[in-house]
């Protein structure tokens, strides 16, 4: 399937298009047209008018993000965008498949003191998941899938396989996101902008006209305060490190791993400096535990969920660099497998490993090897 672009006419081939109402997907499915393919364009609908009411979720003018109200306005430049390139349009309505997997998700991971990627989530099972199925479900016939996210996919002749791998713009690289996608897609999926920068793509949407060439970015997991998810707040304790209380939180689910605002402190320990972080979360206890920033760091920890996206059956230990966070460098790092698990062991230590989190690891030559999900620090 990785040839069929060199083999066949491009007019014969028909790529569908995951489109969200912004510029990336957008001058993706530009390009894609601009070879001569037959482009789709889909998009998919998560929001529902009773969400509005269920969990108190109200638009936010300033605040544009994916789950809200504002999903109209997405719609309708997504609409605007294929009128515009001449292609047609499909709204696949996946609200209720949304709060299922997502939002329910969501909240299970937080509620029992994680703290979760929703967007990962959403990637794998939804935009790289569901709507692929769901277009075949309903008779919509295509030969690839294409986003556009920031990342590679291209056959690699050493594994003899199509690999995903880091985008050229490092700034813009999303194959963290990505990487709990299914290795199977890989081989029908096409990442045009993986070789773009994101000036080089604003600059391509102006000169085409695209009526979201200017349209801000949208980075944000929900457009209101994502605590109005959890119906009831469960205020607890703030411990400092050695047991001593010194404060109250109004509910687990609001705190991560390494933050530092909003700690309601009565009182600081002696001998501790500030300011305090939270270091960890006891769901049995309903607390919070904080420290100094020191105790952030820890380099050897434990992850679950492995997607391998490389290899059929991985190595028992290989080495790999290492993405804790979206945002966060790449590290050095020892991977041991086993059955159900891998544990890492970074060469530096890592600031604020979160359970729940994503963990990506890569080759020195910028191939995702695979990811999974962050369940123990271990020191």
């Amino acid at each position: 399937r990785s040839e069929i672009v060199t083999k066949r006419r491009a007019s014969r081939v028909r790529v569908a298009v995951g489109l969200s109402g912004g510029v990336d997907s957008a001058v993706a499915a530009a390009l894609l047209k601009e070879k001569g393919f037959q482009v789709i364009g889909v998009i998919m609908k998560i929001w529902h008018p009773k969400y509005s009411e269920r969990y108190g979720i109200t638009s936010n003018s300033r605040k544009h993000a994916c789950f809200g109200p504002e999903e109209e306005d997405d719609i309708r430049d997504a609409k605007e965008v294929c009128d515009r390139l001449g292609i047609p349009l499909i709204v696949l309505d996946l609200s209720s498949e949304y709060e299922k997997i997502v939002i329910n998700y969501f909240k299970r991971e937080y509620l029992v003191g994680r703290t979760p990627n929703p967007c990962a989530i959403c990637n794998c099972y939804l935009k790289f998941g569901l709507i692929p199925k769901y277009l075949k479900l309903n008779g919509i016939d295509f030969d690839f899938f294409a986003t556009g996210h920031y990342a590679i996919c291209e056959y690699n002749t050493k594994y003899k396989r199509k690999v995903l791998m880091r985008a050229v713009d490092r700034e813009k690289d999303q194959s963290y996101m990505i990487s709990l996608i299914s290795r199977r897609l890989l081989d029908v999926l096409i990442l045009p902008l993986g070789s773009k920068t994101k000036k080089w793509v604003r600059n391509y949407a102006k000169r085409l006209g695209l009526p979201v060439a200017y349209k801000r970015e949208s980075q944000d997991f929900i457009s209101d305060d994502y605590s109005k998810l959890f119906k009831t707040k469960k205020p607890g304790p703030i411990f400092y490190k050695d047991g001593t209380l010194i404060g109250f939180h109004d509910g687990l689910h609001r705190y991560t791993i390494g933050q530092r605002r909003r700690l309601k402190l009565f009182k600081i320990p002696r001998g501790a400096s500030t300011p305090l972080y939270v270091i960890d979360k006891d769901p049995n206890k309903n607390a919070l535990i904080v420290g100094e920033e020191k105790d952030l760091y820890s380099n050897l920890f434990t992850l679950k969920n492995i997607n391998w996206l490389l290899y059929d059956t991985p190595p028992d230990t290989l080495e790999a660099l290492v993405k804790v966070r979206y945002r966060s460098k790449s590290v050095p790092a020892k991977l041991r497998v086993t059955d159900d698990k891998v544990i890492v062991e970074c060469k530096q230590p890592q600031r604020a490993v979160t359970p729940g989190q994503l963990a990506v690891f890569y080759t020195r030559d910028d191939i995702v090897i695979g990811a999974g999900i962050i369940d123990q620090v271990l020191n």
